[in-house]
């Protein structure tokens, strides 16, 4: 696993304004995200701890529920960068079991975005239009009835989609879906002792494990992953630790980040194929054979 903290560009500090600002901007997403999407190596699974909405709302003077908004958008914007460089799975920590120790009125607001906002695009917006496949995981059942009705519409409405498919992992963390899958394997264990175990653990979690983490970010500033994917974060994942407030995450940041774990990716390939390319070992010979061959 690498680690990545990157730092800023200047240049995007001051484009997020409006006019010729955000036209150089867009051109310069355009531009990037064309050469992320032309590679041969195009990252296959993404995933994205969303941290930073309340301090942002604090910084621009706003109340916690316009952070999370802000968030919310600033999700839509970054899985439709994802869907256009070809990403094929994107996974978002959107709520920690440990969030519902936040005061009952912030956890609400989360919960009223799946309720409209999230329906909303599932139903008629950039969700349908574009052909994601939403899927909750977690351990739903520490939501309410209502929250539930509207995760299984949710998922109803995009069962269908094939173009990409978003994990909301909501309410989840790691410990707690390995904890489990594990239980779930020692149960089919004592059942069948002929079962593998290590496979039944990664078939019964909630991630479908089948799509490899490629790259891990979390903004904020933070440089620890708060109990999220860490089975799926091996040696071969890259963890991008940027200082950006969730909301202010940009596409061109984005495009920048994968850029980099491309040229990791392709010189690690090239590694693995010279190694492939290596002559067999010469036949071993032993102290006395040796002494024999003089």
């Amino acid at each position: 696993m690498s680690v990545e903290q990157t730092i800023p560009v200047e240049l995007e500090k001051h484009t997020k304004g409006q006019g010729i600002f955000a036209d150089m901007r867009d051109g310069v997403d355009s531009i990037l995200g064309s050469i992320v999407s032309k590679s041969k190596y195009v990252p296959i699974h993404i995933a994205f701890i969303m941290d930073g909405n309340r301090r942002y709302a604090k910084k621009h003077k706003l109340e916690k529920g316009d952070g999370h908004v802000h968030g919310f958008q600033n999700m839509l914007s970054l899985l439709q960068a994802c869907h256009f460089m070809g990403v094929k799975t994107v996974s978002v920590y959107a709520f920690s079991i440990e969030n519902f120790n936040r005061s009952p009125e912030e956890s609400e607001m989360l919960f009223n975005m799946i309720r409209k906002n999230m329906w909303e695009e599932s139903s008629t917006g950039v969700i349908k239009q574009l052909g994601w496949r939403i899927k909750f995981v977690g351990r739903r059942s520490m939501f309410e009835d209502d929250i539930l009705e509207k995760i299984e519409q949710i998922e109803e409405l995009t069962k269908d989609g094939k173009s990409m498919v978003v994990n909301i992992c909501a309410p989840y963390t790691t410990r707690d879906d390995i904890c489990g899958a594990v239980i779930h394997a020692a149960k089919a264990y004592q059942d069948d002792k002929s079962i593998n175990v290590l496979n039944k653990i990664e078939s019964s979690r909630y991630i479908d494990v089948g799509m490899p983490l490629d790259i891990m970010i979390r903004t904020s500033g933070a440089t620890r992953f708060s109990d999220f994917m860490s089975w799926e974060s091996d040696s071969n994942c890259m963890v991008s630790f940027i200082p950006e407030y969730w909301p202010e995450l940009t596409a061109t940041r984005l495009y920048r980040i994968v850029i980099q774990w491309q040229m990791q990716y392709a010189m690690r390939r090239e590694n693995d194929l010279s190694l492939s390319k290596l002559q067999n070992h010469p036949p071993l010979l032993s102290v006395s054979d040796k002494k024999k061959a003089k």
